[in-house]
Parts: C-alpha cells; structure tokens; sequence
C-alpha cells in the first residue's frame, strides 16, 4: 500500500507543475488593427489580454487594444484555434477589448476564455489522511449573437434553455438524444451548432 501511495502522490506532483496552453509557444499568425500581418511564435495571457510574437529576431508584446485577432496551431490539442478581440464590459461603466477564442462561429457565435485555477482534494487514510492542490485548466463561456451582445454562460442548463427560448423545446430535445451535457465545451459546440440550423434554416 505505501507502494501504491507513492506512485499516487508521484502522479500529484506531475500534474501539478504541467504546462498548459498559455505556458507554451505556438506557431501562429496575429493580424493587428493597424493592417499589418505577423508571423512567428505566438505566447498568450488572457487575464493580462496580452500576446507575444517572437519572428527569431526580436520579442516584441501587443495588447488587446493593437490586435484585431491573432492564431495558433496548438500542439497540445493538435489543432488550430483562432481569438478575436472583441470590446466587452469589463463593469458596467468600462468596455474594452479583450481576447475571446472562437469556439464555434455562427449567427449564434460560441466564445470562449480559458484561465488556470487552483484545486483542492482531500484524500482519505489509504493514503495517510491529507490534501493536495493542483492546478487545473478551466473555461469561461460566452455567446456572441448578430447584434453584437456577449453574454456570459454560467453553465446551467436553465439559463442555456432561456437564452435558447424560441427553441428551447427543440434544443432540449437534441440534448436528451444526443446525451449532450450543458456544461461540457465540446457538446456545447454541438448544441450551438444546432441553434443555428434552427435560426438561420438553410433554403
């Protein structure tokens, strides 16, 4: 059993210290408001709305207020995601740019920003009794609909059939025979995919 413990709390401290998306280098391509199309290897911070674009010869950073929408090829996923900075209210008062992944683009556009958070666990006296903490990659939903509006999405199931609610029955429906989740990125790009064939019907 000590055994077995060890390896466990191996595994603890692996996972704790992993890299994620934004700790990397991507290949990529940004596109500033100025016109002007950069190429190299592209590093994001997305609570300091901020990229770096290293082209071998210099780092050279911009924030969200130069860039109309940059691209990465993210190894870590193997495949290419794409950001847009879009103005939003930060609070009631202020509205300024900042960076939004596009996770499914439509009448209904999907967006998303991704931050690491802190979790902990407790573990019980198979173990030896105790608790450890692990940092953990989460995301933060929005909608983006054809007059503009970015609405937060709290990932509750009721508030997704309420902003759906013409077709909430029709949705709701798709999502029992699909086994899609509310809360779940990959279903929810399915059920926004839907909304939209259901919005904007083809002729």
């Amino acid at each position: 059993m000590r055994g077995v413990a060890f390896i466990f709390l191996c595994f603890l401290t692996q996972s704790s210290f992993a890299q994620f998306p934004s700790e990397s280098w991507h290949e990529g391509k940004v596109v500033l408001l100025s016109g002007d199309t950069l190429i190299g290897a592209v590093k994001y911070n997305l609570d300091r709305d901020i990229i770096q674009l290293n082209d071998t010869k210099t780092i050279e950073a911009y924030t969200a207020r130069k860039v109309l929408f940059f691209t990465i090829f993210d190894k870590t996923v193997s495949r290419h995601r794409q950001f847009y900075a879009i103005p939003y209210n930060v609070t009631i008062e202020y509205k300024t740019p900042i960076f939004f992944e596009v996770l499914y683009e439509g009448k209904l556009t999907f967006l998303g920003r991704e931050y690491i958070t802190i979790q902990t666990t407790s573990y019980g006296p198979a173990l030896g009794s105790g608790s450890y903490s692990r940092r953990v990659l989460s995301f933060r939903y929005y909608f983006l609909d054809a007059n503009g509006k970015i609405t937060l999405y709290s990932t509750n199931k009721k508030e997704l059939l309420n902003y759906m609610s013409k077709y909430r029955n029709d949705v709701n429906a798709y999502m029992k025979k699909n086994r899609l989740h509310y809360d779940d990125k990959e279903d929810l790009i399915y059920i926004v995919q839907y909304y939209n064939t259901l919005i904007n019907p083809k002729n």
